[in-house]
């Protein structure tokens, strides 16, 4: 039996060649391993003579692959982040990413933030929007109601 383990073992042995193939591949699993762990400039500590060696290697393995959607999401992420820098939304995503404002209330913002930056660019484009004064008009019109004379300040007849 000892000569027969012993004949299956050699390297043109079926067995024998099975676990030369398996020695060649671990090596190069080691390698590329190295190869990885220096472009990712990560330490895989793997100990190589533990049983449990090939299922730390998979649990590694299957924990980046459940991970593989969060780099490209974050990615995702800072290019609309600089796509909208670009457009002058810095304040509205610098408040996001700080939790001044929330996922829920930031289509709402952004929609205030543009009414109000429309409104002044209206008002810059309109000499009478531009010169226009609340309080003015509002004294204007005070004193217009306090008269009685049933005309407008711009001399228009009102309802009586």
């Amino acid at each position: 039996m000892l000569v027969y383990s012993r004949d299956a073992l050699k390297n043109d042995a079926e067995l024998g060649r099975k676990l030369v193939q398996f020695r060649e591949r671990w090596s190069q699993l080691l390698l590329e391993r190295e190869k990885l762990a220096a472009a990712l400039q990560l330490a895989l500590p793997m100990d190589e003579n533990s049983p449990s060696c090939l299922d730390d290697l998979i649990a590694m393995l299957e924990l980046w692959n459940r991970s593989l959607n969060r780099p490209r999401d974050w990615c995702d992420w800072n290019d609309r982040c600089f796509k909208a820098n670009v457009l002058g939304l810095s304040p509205l995503i610098q408040n996001f990413e700080e939790g001044k404002i929330s996922r829920e209330q930031l289509s709402d913002v952004f929609n205030r933030s543009y009414y109000e930056w429309w409104l002044g660019k209206t008002v810059d484009s309109e000499d009478v929007l531009r010169r226009f004064s609340s309080t003015e008009h509002g004294s204007s019109t005070n004193r217009w109601a306090a008269r009685g004379t049933g005309t407008s300040p711009r001399g228009r007849r009102t309802a009586p």
